[in-house]
């Protein structure tokens, strides 16, 4: 796990803080369906493969895996276990 973990951040401070990247998130609050508003970084790439994170959301592991690109076009979207 990451030096911020346990740490509840906004989605602006984590595209901030891990550029460009993957992360798996839990206690995710959401603007809406697809927005992140806060959430704890769990993961990065340094940690897991997107992959591996993917598959940990879709078991429940994690709230969401997502890429902290800014959208900037079309949107890929997040990953999450509804």
């Amino acid at each position: 796990m990451n030096a911020v973990a346990g740490k509840i951040m906004s989605w602006s401070d984590i595209q901030r803080t891990f550029p460009n990247q993957w992360v798996g998130l839990k206690n995710v609050t959401w603007k809406n369906s697809a927005t992140v508003d806060t959430a704890e970084v769990c993961y990065t790439e340094q940690d897991l493969s997107s992959d591996d994170m993917a598959l940990m959301a879709i078991h429940g592991d994690i709230d969401t895996a997502k890429n902290t690109t800014p959208d900037e076009g079309d949107s890929v979207g997040a990953l999450m276990r509804v």
